[in-house]
């Protein structure tokens, strides 16, 4: 089929825009991520941190924290300590965006 300048193929309205569903802009925990810090000249230099991945230097604006800790889920190992004074830490780690996107902890749009 040729298609012609002047000549209108197809059906539907001619001036009628699709209607495309609405995309959620973030989503809980593991969402988009638009970052609303920009690195200008007058703040200086910035502090680079080391990804606790993959090891890259990477300017601490960029890199997302992630948050790991340890719980005791079984109730009888937990009875045995007896509940009170389970103080167990939970470490921060420090990774960078492509760390971030592979490892699912935040979305590029």
């Amino acid at each position: 089929m040729v298609r012609r300048k002047g000549k209108k193929t197809g059906g539907g309205a001619p001036n009628k825009r699709r209607e495309m569903p609405q995309r959620p802009t973030k989503a809980a925990g593991k969402g988009f991520y638009k970052r609303g810090w920009t690195h200008t000249k007058t703040r200086g230099k910035e502090s680079v941190v080391s990804c606790d991945f993959c090891g890259r230097k990477v300017p601490r604006y960029k890199t997302f924290a992630v948050y790991r800790g340890f719980r005791i889920t079984d109730p009888l190992i937990r009875q045995e300590l007896g509940g009170r004074g389970l103080n167990f830490g939970s470490t921060r780690s420090l990774a960078c965006p492509a760390c971030a996107r592979h490892r699912k902890i935040v979305k590029k749009k």
